[in-house]
């Protein structure tokens, strides 16, 4: 079963993506998602962004797959895949943001994240 961690500052939309809920209300810690992915089960471990909800947060890190970062800017997303390697290094990690935030980006690849499917985006890091 694979583990895929969603990473990034709080209001970044990560919580929206693993449970489709509009409304915003902070992951304290980590929440665990089982997702489908064709006929697997992916673990999604939707990890705090703000700070003071942080809790372990290198000890949510061990044992993931990939890593998922949302993130508006590139100075934002190089942070939290720095993060990330520091416990794992050589991660697979796909960058997401808003349409209006592409331009932000200009030396790594990065998404915007409502023209991908959870699907497109398990093969892209698991596959």
């Amino acid at each position: 079963m694979a583990k895929v961690l969603l990473v990034g500052e709080g209001r970044r939309g990560k919580t929206e993506w693993c449970r489709s809920v509009a409304s915003y209300v902070p992951t304290q810690g980590v929440e665990v998602d089982p997702l489908r992915w064709y006929d697997q089960i992916v673990k999604v471990w939707d990890c705090a962004g703000v700070a003071k909800y942080g809790g372990l947060r290198d000890g949510y890190y061990i044992g993931a797959n990939a890593v998922i970062v949302f993130a508006d800017n590139e100075t934002e997303a190089l942070f939290w895949l720095n993060e990330v390697a520091r416990v794992i290094p050589n991660i697979n990690f796909i960058v997401l943001t808003r349409s209006e935030n592409l331009s932000n980006f200009t030396t790594i690849p990065v998404y915007d994240k409502s023209l991908l499917t959870r699907n497109q985006i398990f093969d892209l890091l698991l596959a």
